[in-house]
């Protein structure tokens, strides 16, 4: 089956030392690490999309707006066999337009060793799974603890060879990755969108943790 592909959250840029840098100096930084990026995200659609026959990539940045970009991207792309009409690039939407992009994609990859977080959360909400690589670290495993919030830890990768089997296996399933879409929905509703009941247990293992440290000699 056909299956369309959409690679997120693709730029992170790291501005925490906006103040210290003049304008050329953090535009070259943005644009390498736009280039870093996109360099992983062609290496992994590059695999995916010879695993999967017919599967198309779908890519969205900033930087993807000019016309050389998008030109030298597909060139790379082409050098490994895919051809332009199986990848999509992008410029960035306004946020409501990005949400109803969604409707158009059938399966999230999310970026690492930078994970999406609110991005992801966006792509669950419009019924799209999303896979994600567990890292070491809190920003490369967001996307994955929620994920594991919504009882779908089948959909975390350990390795970046099980990241690509994991996207492979639901494309591959992908008539029942979109009967899923409403029911996808609602458990973000029930899993992430319940502040109360994430307060209690945030509560609940506070006290556990107080109850562990008074329980230690002094």
């Amino acid at each position: 089956h056909e299956g369309r592909i959409l690679l997120r959250h693709l730029v992170h840029l790291r501005d925490g030392l906006i103040d210290l840098l003049d304008a050329r100096t953090l535009l070259e930084r943005r644009r390498a690490d736009a280039r870093h990026h996109l360099r992983r995200a062609r290496d992994r659609g590059g695999h995916l999309l010879h695993r999967v026959a017919g599967a198309r990539l779908e890519l969205r940045a900033g930087t993807l707006a000019e016309p050389a970009t998008r030109a030298r991207l597909h060139e790379r792309f082409a050098r490994r066999g895919i051809g332009a009409e199986r990848v999509g690039l992008y410029g960035e939407l306004p946020y409501p337009d990005l949400l109803r992009a969604y409707r158009h994609v059938d399966i999230a990859l999310d970026p690492f060793p930078f994970s999406g977080c609110a991005t992801t959360c966006d792509a669950l909400w419009m019924g799209c799974p999303a896979v994600a690589l567990a890292g070491e670290t809190f920003v490369s495993r967001q996307s994955a603890s929620l994920l594991s919030r919504l009882g779908r830890d089948e959909w975390v990768a350990r390795d970046r060879a099980g990241y690509i089997d994991c996207a492979v296996a639901l494309a591959h399933d992908i008539e029942a990755v979109r009967a899923n879409r409403p029911a996808l929905r609602e458990s973000v509703l029930h899993c992430l969108c319940d502040a109360r009941a994430q307060a209690t247990e945030f509560a609940s293992a506070l006290r556990v943790l107080w109850r562990s440290r008074c329980a230690q000699p002094a």
